[in-house]
């Protein structure tokens, strides 16, 4: 390979290594928006009778949802 050929090989490394640079902080930007999930259906199931958390599940949730109502 001549010395153009050698130039490209170059330029593709450098923008390779850019490309994983870019890629690793927008992955570390996402990490550190995420939340870690926490499953609170036992703990909704807990703090309400069996009749009214069925109706809950069956009714998606209004209640827990509705701020104003307790």
């Amino acid at each position: 390979m001549g010395p153009k050929g050698f130039q490209n090989e170059k330029i593709a490394r450098k923008l390779q290594r850019r490309r994983t640079t870019k890629h690793k902080l927008i992955r570390r930007e996402w990490k550190a928006k995420l939340v870690k999930y926490q499953d609170l259906l036992p703990v909704m199931a807990d703090k309400l009778d069996v009749d009214t958390f069925v109706k809950e599940l069956c009714g998606g949730f209004r209640q827990l949802a509705d701020p104003q109502s307790n």
